[in-house]
């Protein structure tokens, strides 16, 4: 006698878990029931999502999962609530620590216009949007394994990968692959960036295919030097009056030297800067002004 098993792939259909795609309901729950239902069932599982229009409010969907785990979400569209009110979060979605993961077809919308229109975004300072304004959020102990094929509207970074290096010891990341997607009105496309002075780590088979992009302010970003709301500054005090020194050897000049947005001050006086053989790039505000030699 033969016995066969047979392992049917689970389709968990949201709404089957109460979605009711009326793009006026928040239908987070009901994809979080979801998601739990094809992350803990027998692997392969997918998570559907049929054509309609849905509201969902900030969501977090977790894994480990049994296995790989595909959303489906052809002739979907998923939009974020556009009153900033409804944001407790710094992200919209966020898929923490689900390896193999597929997201095919599909329109995320974070409906970010209508955000900056409100009166209190024309003053960016006090815009009270999400720390980082990247719609989809993906956390992994080891990112492997990304397939996404998507259409997203978004007003600041579409397909982010990063901020890496902030942190020792940080896993490498791979095996992301980004196919056949549309990116409307965002700043930032196809992103990669760490943080200046990063620890080492590596970023390797990442694929970017079959991409088109409509009003995008920066199509492909590789940036080394990523430092938001100015974190990177170096301020507070010296104990010397000389709180910059640039001492280089006259054989070997220093080149390429940048200097920008520092504030130190000396308790006895004004703190000043020194430079031998240098000519440092100077921008921003800077406290004390740095020489030129």
């Amino acid at each position: 006698m033969t016995l066969i098993a047979m392992n049917h792939a689970a389709i968990v259909d949201i709404k089957t878990k109460g979605a009711k795609g009326d793009g006026i309901t928040d239908d987070g729950p009901a994809i979080l029931r979801a998601w739990k239902e094809a992350c803990e069932g027998p692997p392969p599982s997918s998570l559907l999502i049929p054509p309609g229009i849905y509201l969902s409010l900030a969501i977090e969907l977790v894994g480990p999962c049994k296995g790989p785990v595909e959303i489906i979400a052809n002739g979907a569209t998923i939009k974020a609530p556009p009153e900033l009110a409804k944001f407790t979060k710094e992200s919209w979605i966020t898929i923490r620590n689900a390896d193999k993961l597929t997201v095919t077809g599909g329109t995320f919308d974070g409906q970010g216009q209508q955000a900056w229109t409100t009166k209190i975004c024309k003053d960016s300072t006090a815009c009270q949007i999400p720390v980082e304004p990247v719609m989809i959020v993906f956390l992994l102990e080891k990112e492997a394994g990304i397939f996404i094929s998507i259409e997203w509207p978004v007003d600041q970074d579409m397909a982010s990968i990063g901020s890496l290096g902030k942190y020792p010891n940080e896993e490498q990341v791979e095996g992301i692959f980004l196919n056949n997607c549309t990116i409307t009105g965002a700043v930032n496309g196809l992103r990669i960036k760490s943080w200046p002075d990063s620890y080492p780590g590596t970023v390797n088979d990442i694929h970017f295919e079959d991409i088109i992009v409509t009003s995008v302010t920066n199509p492909i970003l590789i940036d080394q030097e990523y430092c938001p709301n100015k974190a990177c500054k170096i301020r507070g005090t010296s104990a010397a009056k000389v709180a910059v020194k640039l001492v280089c050897s006259s054989l070997a000049p220093c080149e390429s030297v940048e200097v920008a947005d520092i504030n130190l001050t000396f308790n006895e006086g004004p703190a000043t800067s020194d430079c031998t053989n240098a000519k440092p790039k100077v921008a921003g505000q800077n406290v004390p002004g740095v020489c030129r030699a």
